[in-house]
């Protein structure tokens, strides 16, 4: 802590030719203001490094008593969160045409920490498959279900040929 003293008062007495000054100092003091919050700065890119504007940004995941973050990138591909409580973000990424993506980024109060995010384009024909599923399985799948299907039917055809034989008798 620093002090510095200002002279508030001076006053003055002769007593057979002495002089008394009386100084009255006053202190002061000199306070850093120390922050308690932190940026954080995500950007997001495509594979070849180029700026993927207007992708959806939100924190999945964030210290207790912060609330969720919620952006979008600006032309740049950047979204900046200015004070956000200092600790661990987790970071979903979503666009139209990319496979989304999630970032992990941590604040430390008064500076501005970044996370970066690089988004895969969606590959072609991706758009009428099942979410969460590469089309190789939902195509296994759909043959299976058939496999399975054509069995079930000639397992029944045979019953019902059998039964219609056994009426015959």
């Amino acid at each position: 802590m620093k002090t510095s003293t200002n002279i508030d008062r001076v006053s003055s007495e002769t007593d057979n030719g002495i002089l008394f000054l009386t100084i009255t100092p006053e202190p002061t003091y000199i306070f850093q203001a120390i922050s308690t919050t932190g940026d954080l700065r995500v950007t997001v890119k495509d594979k070849n490094g180029a700026p993927v504007v207007g992708a959806s940004i939100s924190s999945t995941s964030q210290p207790i008593g912060q609330s969720a973050l919620n952006g979008t990138s600006g032309a740049d591909g950047i979204l900046v969160f200015s004070g956000v409580m200092p600790g661990s973000y987790m970071n979903h990424v979503s666009k139209s045409g990319y496979v989304s993506g999630s970032a992990q980024g941590n604040v430390v109060a008064g500076s501005t920490n970044g996370v970066s995010l690089t988004l895969q384009v969606q590959s072609p024909g991706g758009g009428g498959g099942v979410p969460g599923f590469p089309f190789e399985a939902v195509a296994i799948g759909f043959l299976l279900c058939a496999l399975w299907l054509r069995v079930r039917a000639r397992r029944h055809t045979i019953k019902s040929l059998v039964w219609i034989t056994h009426q015959s008798s």
